[in-house]
């Protein structure tokens, strides 16, 4: 297959750059796949699971906490908000993340939505650890 450069960038710093021949991200309008020769397109991302191909069978795995993704001319660029590498997810954090979360939204005063939102990146983390 043919490759073409993907970018995962993060406000602390890049997560991914590389070559790949596939891509999955998470849209919000559901999960898609960016192959070469795509066309171009700008769309928002959803709390989620990047998945980058490298063309010999091995695939990085990000958890990112939504954000938004570019394809143009054979280049992709996603900009996420946070994006996690599977290999470095701390999952005894990621659960302890979850427990928070839960309690928050138990709790009369607390902003629900951003507990929900929360609960939703600790799951997303612990999902693909286990994945």
């Amino acid at each position: 297959m043919k490759t073409f450069e993907a970018q995962i960038l993060t406000p602390s710093g890049p997560a991914f750059k590389g070559m790949t021949d596939g891509i999955h991200l998470p849209g919000t309008e559901g999960r898609f796949q960016v192959l070469h020769s795509h066309a171009s397109l700008m769309t928002g991302l959803d709390v989620g699971i990047v998945s980058v191909s490298d063309g010999n069978g091995k695939t990085d795995d990000f958890a990112i906490s939504g954000g938004f993704a570019e394809v143009h001319d054979n280049f992709v660029t996603v900009l996420a908000e946070a994006a996690e590498r599977k290999d470095k997810i701390d999952l005894d954090r990621a659960v302890d993340a979850k427990k928070r979360a839960e309690d928050r939204l138990k709790a009369e005063n607390f902003d629900k939505v951003r507990a929900e939102a929360a609960l939703r990146r600790a799951v997303n983390r612990i999902k693909l650890v286990k994945s």
